[in-house]
């Protein structure tokens, strides 16, 4: 199924296309970078934040493992994610490490060291509201035939909007821990004069074939420790070259602040999403672990019973309350 409606106050497609270059250049103008494009920009976290981020993931995925409380390092759990034989039911096809009752404390701390970084980076007045939770996502360098031909495979070429992502939103990865060099990210940009028009769901990334097939490549070579903001107008997939290892990455949308008119025109055109994505506004985000906490009601056991087999859509929402810690206003959400 696609969508499509009328543009905003008649706007032409190059004239969007313009005004989304002119909002993605403010980010630019703010966030410093290594490499900088119209819709993509590469920004490297500070060494000392970055081996913060990096221990907060292994406490969380050491604990979806259960270690029985012991961390394991990057080389550890690298290993263990890319033994087959090794069964996570919170991992979906698309590889997110869905956080259940039994690492909810892990998950928050891991969210607030996140927080505190993108809180350094002072952009947040651009934006309008944050996806939460966040996905820590586990890529494997060996993928399964049948999840490849899966109709929304994170390995084909495709703009989030094709699965029912706003049209406002703009993407960021952050390869944490493994092998980035050959389980990899690559974004293509669509040519110009197709403006907007990309910018639709489509019931199988496969349908956007001739979108990719006349989009380029844009010269990037990710890196672990860099964050990767790429405007939803760019397509991206997963790269797999022969042996790789597994990787680990963060990722989560924004959605920019725009008119009214333009927000109006993004709702219409949005379907359902299949990521499961819900939006609170930056001020909330950033709380999340130092004021708040996600809880998370499912535990890993409930979840190997009802998942007895792979689930078959893109991306599931982890469903969570929100907890506040301030006692005077402590009450579950």
């Amino acid at each position: 199924m696609s969508q499509s409606s009328a543009h905003p106050q008649g706007i032409a497609e190059s004239d969007l296309l313009m005004e989304r270059k002119s909002r993605f250049a403010e980010l630019a103008r703010l966030i410093p970078h290594t490499g900088s494009y119209d819709l993509l920009l590469d920004h490297e976290i500070e060494a000392g934040l970055f081996k913060a981020l990096q221990l907060q993931t292994c406490i969380y995925i050491s604990a979806c493992l259960v270690t029985g409380g012991r961390v394991l390092s990057a080389e550890e759990i690298v290993e263990r994610l890319s033994d087959r034989r090794v069964s996570l039911p919170n991992k979906t096809p698309n590889g997110l490490l869905l956080a259940k009752a039994d690492m909810t404390l892990e998950f928050n701390l891991l969210h607030k060291c996140f927080a505190r970084i993108m809180s350094g980076l002072g952009f947040d007045h651009l934006t309008d509201v944050w996806s939460l939770p966040m996905n820590v996502r586990v890529v494997s360098g060996q993928a399964d035939p049948a999840i490849l031909n899966r109709p929304y495979a994170s390995s084909k070429a495709h703009s989030d909007t094709w699965a029912g992502e706003p049209a406002d939103s703009v993407l960021l990865n952050v390869p944490i821990l493994g092998d980035i060099g050959r389980t990899s990210l690559e974004w293509l940009e669509p040519p110009p004069a197709l403006g907007e028009s990309h910018l639709k769901t489509l019931s199988d990334f496969n349908d956007g074939e001739a979108i990719v097939r006349q989009s380029s490549k844009i010269d990037l070579t990710p890196k672990l420790g860099h964050i990767y903001f790429s405007d939803c107008a760019l397509l991206h997939r997963t790269v797999r070259v022969n042996g790789g290892g597994c990787r680990v990455s963060i990722d989560l949308r924004i959605r920019m602040k725009t008119t009214p008119s333009y927000k109006a025109y993004v709702e219409r055109l949005r379907g359902p999403s299949t990521l499961g994505s819900h939006y609170v506004p930056f001020q909330l985000w950033q709380r999340v672990g130092t004021e708040t906490l996600m809880v998370f009601e499912e535990t890993m056991e409930e979840c190997r019973n009802k998942y007895r087999t792979p689930q078959a859509s893109y991306g599931t929402g982890a469903p969570f309350k929100m907890l506040e810690l301030n006692t005077d206003r402590a009450e579950v959400a």
